[in-house]
Formats: C-alpha cells, sequence, structure tokens
C-alpha cells in the first residue's frame, strides 16, 4: 500500500489524521532528525503504549488460573512498592533484626 497523500496537506498532519491514537505506535521523521534518534523515539512510544508486554502475554496461550494468580502477584508487588514509598515519604525506618547463625 503506497502513500497516497492529498494535495496542499503537510506529512505531519496527514498522518496525525490517518493514524488513531492507541491502535498502533507512529513516528515521522523529522527535518534535522538522524534515523538513530527516531528508532530511539520510536521505542520509547512502543515500550510506554504497552504494546510489547501484550505481544509477550498474547504469544502463547495462559490457563485462567495462571492469570489470576500473574495479576495477584502484581498486585501484591504494586502494593509493597506503594507502601515503601510511603514509608519513605513518613521517613519510617524498619529495621530487621539479623538472624542468628547457629553453629
Amino acid at each position: 500500500m503506497g502513500l497516497f497523500k492529498p494535495e496542499g496537506v503537510s506529512l505531519l498532519d496527514y498522518y496525525k489524521t490517518r493514524f488513531v491514537k492507541g491502535v498502533g505506535v507512529c513516528v515521522v521523521l523529522k527535518p534535522s532528525e538522524s534515523m538513530s534518534d527516531l528508532l530511539r523515539r520510536f521505542k520509547k512510544r512502543f515500550m510506554k503504549s504497552g504494546l510489547s508486554i501484550e505481544m509477550r502475554t498474547k504469544t502463547f496461550f495462559e490457563k485462567p488460573s495462571l492469570k489470576k494468580k500473574r495479576k495477584r502477584m502484581l498486585a501484591e508487588r504494586r502494593r509493597k512498592r506503594e507502601d515503601e514509598s510511603e514509608r519513605k515519604q513518613n521517613k519510617i525506618v524498619v529495621r530487621r533484626r539479623k538472624q542468628r547463625r547457629n553453629y
């Protein structure tokens, strides 16, 4: 499929109207931008969009019980992270005692 851009419309405006946000990742080469910069920008947008995670999860079939387990573990990890940040904000220091070694 070729690029059929209407007359009198800039390429950037054409891409903005053609690609819907949330459907895919689209980057347009800026006039003074190298290909490596364009690729770096694409990678950032791709990772932020969450498509890489979605592709990884949909590559193989996942049993419903394992899905629940994975979501539960992610929620637990998120809760721990929130608790840690809350402790840091309140400057509450929780020190754990070292376990004794039994020789």
